[in-house]
């Protein structure tokens, strides 16, 4: 048996060399503008899902939103609205009046509410129902953030 050696001419293979320059430039004008146009998409696009990256370390990430109870001393629910919610989600309140932090105890939100979106169905935004005491205190307002 022979042993392989570089030099042998009959086993190394001839690659074609690439110029120190790079490779040629593209001369279909239309194709490079596109060309141009995709690495710059690209690039917006790697900058924004790393700002998203960076702020979500930072906690400012988007599972927040409002709501106000109605204080007319008859209502007992209120539906809150959101595309985010989810049927295993966890909502959290947080009273930002004397008065919506004084309710605090008394509101609760049943699982059976959690309903997600179907765009197809009738219901097509996520939903979730806060249950409260009827009340006539004014500004009733709450902020909360889904986690899930």
């Amino acid at each position: 048996m022979t042993e392989f050696t570089p030099q042998d001419p009959v086993r190394r293979r001839e690659l074609p060399m690439q110029s120190p320059q790079g490779p040629p430039p593209i001369d279909n004008k239309p194709l490079a503008a596109w060309l141009t146009r995709l690495a710059q998409t690209f690039t917006d696009h790697a900058r924004e899902i790393r700002k998203k990256l960076d702020d979500a370390l930072y906690g400012k990430v988007n599972w927040v939103g409002s709501f106000t109870l109605v204080s007319d001393g008859v209502t007992t629910a209120v539906v809150v609205q959101d595309d985010r919610v989810t049927s295993d989600c966890e909502i959290s309140l947080m009273p930002l009046t004397a008065n919506a932090a004084k309710q605090m105890p008394g509101l609760w939100i049943p699982l059976a509410t959690l309903a997600p979106g179907t765009p197809w169905a009738a219901n097509p935004v996520g939903q979730f129902t806060v249950n409260y005491a009827a009340t006539a205190d004014a500004d009733l307002h709450y902020r909360y953030s889904i986690k899930g």
